[in-house]
């Protein structure tokens, strides 16, 4: 089974903390695990546990069909953009 990428859940991270898109960039941009801290600060946990989390909880999101490849995928979704995603395989 595939599975996501730390920088998706890092991506997500950021968003579920309340950043908005250049917030989540300036923070990934550093590379110096400012989201763990921002995990830790609003919901007590750290990144190894945020990505457990997100990896158990994204199969319970809707299958949605990607625009590029076509491909069916699991996906946390902002807007028209999936933020993290979990292809499904056929």
């Amino acid at each position: 089974m595939n599975k996501l990428s730390d920088f998706e859940v890092q991506e997500l991270a950021c968003f579920v903390c309340g950043l908005n898109e250049e917030q989540t960039d300036e923070i990934l941009n550093k590379d110096d695990g400012s989201e763990e801290e921002l995990l830790f600060d609003r919901y007590g946990v750290d990144f190894e546990q945020f990505y457990n989390i997100v990896n158990d909880l994204i199969k319970f999101t809707p299958v949605v069909k990607t625009v590029l490849s076509g491909l069916k995928a699991h996906a946390f979704v902002k807007g028209n953009v999936t933020i993290a995603r979990l292809f499904v395989e056929e």
